[in-house]
C-alpha cells in the first residue's frame, strides 16, 4: 500500500475508488449493499474532499467494499473515525478541536475572524446571540461550527453548548421540530404539549445556572415550515429563560445552512443575524504556502506572492480546495507553477469537486424534490450559462432560451415552463444569501470555480465575456431609474474581462471602455426621484466600490480615474 502513504483517510478512498474505475455513485451502491446506507455520493464526495468524518461503522464498511484492511485505509496517522451512535442521538460534545494546532492543514484552519466575533456576539450580555451562518457548500460552515462548539466548550467559558448535525438524523426526526428541540437540549422530561415543552425547557435551563448555546448544522436539509416552527420554539424558550431573571442564564443559538429560507422573518424574536462566509484570500492563501514551505525547510523568497496568486485563482478561494492544490505544489516541488492556470491541471485537482459537491442533485438540492434527468440537464445546462454574468434576472434566463434552440426544445419537451425552471435554479445552494438587490447571484466563489469549470480556456471565456457584455448593453437600456446603473458597471466588467483574457492591447482596452462609459453617460434618463446627474454619481460610486473591475483594470494606469471623470461629466 506504499501507493496510499502520505494521503489522508479520503485521499485513500478516492484514490482507491479511480484506481478500480468507480464513480462516487458506484461506491456508494456497493455501500449501501452491505448496509452503510449513510454513505450516499455526496458523503463520500465530503469524505474524500474533507469536508466529513467517517463513523466506524461507515469505515468497516468502506474496507469490505473496497476489500483492503482497515487500518490500511484508515492509515497509522489519520485520525480515529467516529463512534456509531445512534442517528437521533446529541452529536459528542467534543467532536471538534478546541484550538488548531501550528501547522495545521486548511481543512482545518478556523476563519479567526468569523470566530471571534461570533464569541464576543455571544459572551456580550446585549448580543446578537442569534445567528445564521451561510455559504454554499465548500466553504468551511462545519468547520467554524466545530471550532465554535471547541471553544464555547472549553472549561472556563460559562457555557454548555447542545449540537446537532441534521445529516446524522433520520427522515422523521428532521421534520419534526419538537423532537429536535429535545435533542437540541438533551431534554428528557415529560412534557404533555409543545408549551409544556418550552416551559419545561426553560425550567431546565434556569436550574442549570449557566449559559447555554444550541449549534445546528447542515440544517439546509430542513424545510422551511420545519424550520420557521424551530426558530419559533427556540424563540419561545428564549422568551422564557429571559422571564425567569436568573442573571447567570443565558440563550443562544447559531445555525449553519446552504438556504436561508425558514430562518429569516420578523415574525419570531430575537431575529437571526446573518454571518455570509467569504472566499480565503490571496493573503490566507500565502501564509498557507508560507507555512507549508517552512514545514517542508524549503525557501521560494519572491515566488511565495506570484504562487498565492495561482493557487487563490485555482481554487477561487474556497477552503474545501486549499489543501489538495497545496499539497500539489508541494508534490510538484514548487516547479513550474503556471501550470495552475492550464485546463488539465485545474481538472484533475477541482474538476471533481465541482462535479460530486457543487452540481450533484443532492447538493443542489438537499431537501430532496427529485428532478428527472431531462429537466436535470436543463438546470445544469442553465447554471452553465449563468455563471458568465455576476447577477442574473428571469430575463437572463429567457435570453438563453432565445439563443439556444437545443434548449428551447428541451425545455418545452420537459413540460416544464420559464417560471419552473426559474423556481429551481433560485432554490439551489449555490446562490448568494441573503440578496439585498431585487435580482439573483452566485456566490462569488462559486460563480468564479464554475466560469472556469464550463468554460476551461481563455478563448471560450473570453466569448462568454463578449456576450454577456452584449446582452447586458440591452439589459440596461431596458431599465429604468437607477437600476440602468448596474447594468452599465455589469457591462465595463464583462468588456474588460474579454480584452484582458483576448490580450489586447492597453490602448485598446481604454478606449472601448471610455467609449462605452460616453455612450451610458449619455444615455442617462432622468426622472421624478433621480436626476440625471444623481445616477452618474451613483454609477461612479460603484465603480469605484467594485474590487473585481478595478482588478480587470488593474494593468492600465490611471483608467479607473478617467472613467470617473467621464461619468461625472468632467471630460
Amino acid at each position: 500500500m506504499a501507493e496510499l502513504e502520505g494521503l489522508s483517510v479520503g485521499g485513500r478512498i478516492k484514490a482507491l475508488r479511480e484506481e478500480r474505475r468507480w464513480s462516487a455513485q458506484t461506491l456508494a451502491d456497493d455501500c449501501a449493499r452491505v448496509g452503510a446506507k449513510s454513505l450516499t455520493r455526496s458523503a463520500i464526495a465530503k469524505v474524500e474532499n474533507g469536508l466529513r468524518r467517517l463513523r466506524t461503522d461507515e469505515a468497516v464498511a468502506l474496507s469490505q467494499v473496497l476489500d483492503i484492511p482497515l487500518g490500511d485505509l484508515l492509515g497509522a496517522e489519520a485520525d480515529e473515525p467516529e463512534s456509531v451512535a445512534d442517528p437521533v442521538d446529541r452529536p459528542r460534545s467534543d467532536s471538534g478541536p478546541a484550538k488548531v494546532p501550528p501547522g495545521a492543514s486548511v481543512s482545518d484552519l478556523i476563519r479567526r475572524v468569523e470566530l471571534d466575533w461570533l464569541i464576543d456576539s455571544l459572551n456580550n450580555a446585549g448580543g446578537p446571540h442569534f445567528w445564521l451562518i451561510t455559504a454554499p457548500p465548500g466553504m468551511g460552515k462545519s468547520t467554524l461550527l466545530a471550532e465554535l462548539e471547541g471553544e464555547l466548550a472549553e472549561p472556563g467559558s460559562g457555557w454548555e453548548t447542545g449540537v446537532l448535525d441534521v445529516r446524522d438524523l433520520l427522515p422523521g426526526i428532521r421534520q419534526n421540530p419538537a423532537a429536535l428541540l429535545t435533542l437540541l437540549f438533551s431534554f428528557d422530561g415529560p412534557a404533555t404539549d409543545e408549551a409544556a415543552l418550552h416551559r419545561a425547557i426553560a425550567q431546565q435551563l434556569s436550574r442549570s445556572g449557566r449559559r447555554f448555546v444550541c449549534l445546528l448544522d447542515s440544517a439546509e436539509e430542513l424545510s422551511p415550515p420545519t424550520a420557521r416552527r424551530l426558530r419559533s420554539s427556540l424563540g419561545e424558550v428564549h422568551r422564557l429563560v429571559e422571564e425567569t431573571g436568573n442573571p447567570d442564564v443565558r440563550l443562544a443559538f447559531v445555525v449553519a445552512s446552504r438556504l436561508d429560507d425558514g430562518w429569516l422573518g420578523v415574525s419570531s424574536a430575537p431575529r437571526l443575524s446573518v454571518l455570509q462566509l467569504p472566499q480565503f484570500g490571496v493573503d490566507v492563501v500565502e501564509e498557507r504556502l508560507r507555512s507549508w514551505a517552512a514545514r517542508a525547510d524549503r525557501s521560494p523568497g519572491e515566488r511565495f506572492s506570484r504562487a498565492a496568486v495561482l493557487v487563490q485563482r485555482v481554487t477561487a478561494g474556497l477552503p474545501a480546495l486549499l489543501d489538495r492544490v497545496l499539497a500539489w505544489v508541494r508534490d510538484e516541488e514548487w516547479l513550474d507553477l503556471g501550470r495552475l492556470d492550464s485546463p488539465e491541471v485545474f481538472e484533475s485537482l477541482v474538476g471533481g469537486f465541482v462535479r460530486d459537491e457543487l452540481l450533484s442533485r443532492d447538493s443542489l438540492f438537499p431537501r430532496g424534490g427529485a428532478v428527472r434527468a431531462e429537466r436535470w440537464e436543463l438546470v445544469e445546462e442553465a447554471i452553465r450559462y449563468l455563471v458568465r454574468y455576476r447577477f442574473f434576472t428571469l430575463s437572463h434566463v429567457q435570453r438563453l432560451i432565445d439563443v439556444n434552440a437545443a434548449f428551447r426544445r428541451t425545455l418545452k419537451r420537459s413540460a416544464w415552463e420559464v417560471e419552473d425552471l426559474w423556481s429551481a435554479l433560485i432554490g439551489s445552494t449555490l446562490l448568494a444569501r441573503p440578496l439585498d438587490e431585487p435580482w439573483q447571484a452566485f456566490h462569488p466563489a462559486i460563480r468564479r470555480l464554475l466560469f472556469r469549470y464550463f468554460y476551461p480556456s481563455a478563448k471560450q471565456r473570453a466569448v462568454a465575456h463578449r456576450e454577456a457584455a452584449s446582452f447586458m448593453t440591452e439589459w440596461s437600456a431596458s431599465q429604468s431609474e437607477r437600476d440602468q446603473v448596474p447594468g452599465l458597471v455589469e457591462g465595463l466588467w464583462q468588456t474588460a474581462e474579454e480584452f484582458r483574457l483576448d490580450g489586447e492591447s492597453s490602448a485598446r482596452v481604454r478606449d472601448k471602455l471610455r467609449k462605452n462609459t460616453v455612450e451610458f453617460a449619455g444615455a442617462v434618463r432622468a426622472s421624478p426621484a433621480f436626476s440625471a446627474y444623481e445616477l452618474r454619481e451613483y454609477a461612479a460610486a460603484r465603480i469605484i466600490a467594485d474590487e473585481e473591475l478595478q482588478e480587470s483594470m488593474a494593468g492600465i494606469d490611471g483608467l479607473l480615474d478617467e472613467l470617473i471623470e467621464v461619468l461625472k461629466g468632467r471630460e
